[in-house]
């Protein structure tokens, strides 16, 4: 088993194939670590202000899209305990149309906060890895 484990990191399934490599070969894939090269994943702080964010919180489970946004619909794809989603920009425009007159100039300018979010994370990404 360890020469697969192995065999499946040196392939690049760490990032690939995350949680199957969690769930093969534990500890393999810097599950412990916040930034991993191995997985791709990197933390930041404070990628937006904190009132940015709140703000984003008070719309966002009524505008995502339960499931992983392809074929598969799952919103539990990895255990029952999680629920898998996510809003794009087009989804959250889409959103904002649908809401009753009453709420719909507050659904607008979530909409908008969401979208700036996004071209200010969108930067943000571009710069931590000079794509831009």
């Amino acid at each position: 088993a360890a020469d697969d484990c192995e065999r499946m990191r040196e392939a690049g399934e760490c990032a690939a194939l995350p949680v199957v490599m969690a769930r093969k070969c534990p500890g393999d894939c810097d599950e412990d670590l916040l930034n991993s090269t191995l997985r791709g994943r990197w933390l930041v702080e404070n990628a937006l202000p904190r009132n940015d964010a709140d703000a984003l919180m008070q719309y966002a489970l009524d505008a995502v899209t339960w499931g992983d946004g392809y074929k598969d619909r799952s919103t539990k794809p990895f255990s029952p305990a999680e629920h898998f989603g996510g809003v794009t920009p087009t989804s959250a425009v889409r959103w904002a149309l649908r809401q009753p007159e009453a709420q719909s100039a507050a659904a607008i300018n979530w909409a908008r906060a969401y979208i700036k979010a996004a071209a200010q994370l969108k930067e943000k990404v571009e710069d931590l890895f000079d794509l831009g």
